[in-house]
């Protein structure tokens, strides 16, 4: 139990400390939240990625799986932020953004999340 926890907490550490690099390199003026966006999404695709991997080879270590798929994926992605980000559109009066901003991030981090599930699969 305790090697899982050192492995979660080193893979989240990791991801966390990118997620926060990423947003620095894309941060700008702009309204839309692009840096969130593109982070959820790249982490869905590699999260897709771990699970086909994992379904395929059978003989894939656990610690690899928690590691990269809880621990990575779950410290680089934020669904917080994603919900933050949606208020805050709403609350500037960019209502209809929003409403494009929650439809995109989720059919694109579903889309991605599948396209790296069906590359370790086929």
């Amino acid at each position: 139990m305790i090697r899982s926890l050192i492995l979660v907490g080193a893979g989240g550490a990791a991801g966390s400390i990118l997620r926060y690099l990423i947003t620095l390199s894309l941060q700008d003026k702009s309204v839309f939240p692009i840096a969130t966006i593109a982070i959820n999404a790249l982490g869905c695709f590699i999260l897709g990625l771990v699970a086909g991997w994992a379904v395929k080879h059978s003989n894939l270590s656990q610690d690899v799986v928690l590691m990269a798929g809880t621990g990575f994926c779950g410290g680089f992605t934020t669904f917080s932020s994603f919900a933050l980000d949606s208020n805050r559109l709403v609350e500037k009066g960019h209502g209809t953004m929003s409403i494009i901003y929650i439809a995109l991030s989720v059919f694109t981090g579903i889309a991605l999340c599948r396209s790296g599930y069906w590359l370790t699969n086929k």
